[in-house]
């Protein structure tokens, strides 16, 4: 458990359980996991960044993968 939970930001990994997740990213943070190690996504204001969700994964018979990430 976290002693100040009150000065945490962020969100825990984690996949999306929809078909598709659309971020507009307005800050640096969001990170991505692939073979283990975490990547942060690099931010442009001017992009919609769409995340393939769970469900996309399951309807393509796991084509397309629905990434862990998180933001810190």
């Amino acid at each position: 458990p976290c002693q100040r939970p009150d000065l945490v930001l962020g969100l825990k990994p984690h996949a999306d359980g929809t078909g598709y997740t659309i971020i507009l990213q307005d800050e640096v943070g969001l990170q991505v996991l692939k073979d283990g190690k975490w990547y942060t996504v690099p931010r442009n204001p001017t992009a919609l960044l769409v995340l393939m969700g769970d469900q996309m994964e399951i309807m393509s018979n796991g084509i397309f993968k629905s990434p862990v990430h998180r933001v810190v």
